[in-house]
C-alpha cells in the first residue's frame, strides 16, 4: 500500500481509502489485479488438470477394451476362416461320395479309378447329394472305358460262391 501512497499523494490515497475500505489493492508493474479474479483462474486450472486426470483413466480404459475387441475380432476372423476350410473340406467329401455313389449305382468295378478319372471342374453338388454334369462323365467314360463298369470278378464270384452253397444244401436235404 505504500507504492500506492507514494504514487496518489497523501490526500488521494486517503480518498481512495475511504472509496474502497478494507480492500487490497495490489500493483505489478501498473497492472492491478483483483485477488478473486486470480484465484478463479487457478481454481478454473486446477478443475481442468482434475478434469484431464479422470478422461486419461477413462482413455485408457476405453483402449484397453478396443484392444479386448481386436482380439475377439481377430479370433473370430480366425475362427471363420477355419470354418471356411473345413466347410470345403465337406465340400470335397461329399462331391467324392456322390461319385462314388452314383459309379456305385451303374456298376462301376472300382469306384475309387471312375472318381479320379471325372473332371470336377463343371460338377455342382446339389444339396439333396444329386451332382449335376455327373451322369453325362459318366456315360462318357462308359463308353470311352467300358472295362471299368459291370460286374467285378469278385461279386461274380460270390454268386457262384452262394450258388455252390445252395446245390449243397438242396442236396443234404434231399438225402435226409
Amino acid at each position: 500500500m505504500e507504492q500506492l501512497k507514494d504514487l496518489l499523494g497523501e490526500a488521494l490515497y486517503q480518498q481512495v481509502r475511504e472509496k474502497t475500505k478494507d480492500k487490497r489493492i495490489m500493483l505489478d508493474e501498473g497492472n492491478l489485479i483483483p485477488q478473486s479474479r486470480f484465484n478463479k483462474v487457478i481454481q478454473k486450472k486446477n478443475a481442468y488438470k482434475d478434469q484431464i486426470k479422470l478422461l486419461s483413466g477413462k482413455l485408457k480404459e476405453l483402449q484397453k477394451i478396443v484392444r479386448k475387441h481386436e482380439e475377439l475380432v481377430k479370433k473370430l476372423q480366425d475362427d471363420n476362416e477355419k470354418l471356411k476350410q473345413q466347410n470345403e473340406k465337406i465340400k470335397e467329401r461329399s462331391l467324392i461320395t456322390a461319385i462314388h455313389l452314383q459309379a456305385h449305382k451303374i456298376n462301376a468295378k472300382n469306384t475309387d479309378a471312375v472318381g479320379r478319372l471325372i473332371k470336377r471342374e463343371g460338377l455342382v453338388l446339389l444339396e439333396d447329394g444329386r451332382v449335376i454334369g455327373l451322369e453325362e462323365q459318366l456315360k462318357v467314360l462308359q463308353e470311352s472305358k467300358p472295362f471299368l463298369f459291370g460286374e467285378d470278378t469278385l461279386s461274380y464270384l460270390e454268386k457262384i460262391h452262394d450258388y455252390v452253397e445252395a446245390l449243397m444244401h438242396g442236396r443234404m436235404l434231399q438225402k435226409l
